[in-house]
């Protein structure tokens, strides 16, 4: 090889290397709050839901639940004179 050939393979040797990096992902996720009200037939809350009890669909598609509380005790709290 000349000199010229072993030059221009060096370089492309050394711009490979700056590609065989460890890629980078990024993502977003967001978290929606989504305020309900479980009531039966007679109109009265239905307590200690679990969150496999509920599904909640966005565009036909299941959504997974990541964090379910009630607020029945702190608004009856609230509300008592």
């Amino acid at each position: 090889m000349n000199k010229h050939a072993l030059v221009a393979a060096a370089l492309l040797l050394s711009s490979f290397a700056g590609y065989a990096q460890t890629p980078t992902f990024r993502t977003e996720t967001a978290v929606v709050q989504l305020p309900v009200r479980v009531l039966d037939a007679k109109g009265s809350f239905i307590r200690d839901l679990a969150a496999s009890d509920i599904e909640v669909l966005e565009d036909g598609v299941p959504q997974t639940i990541s964090d379910l509380r009630s607020s029945i005790t702190r608004a009856r709290r609230r509300y008592r004179h």
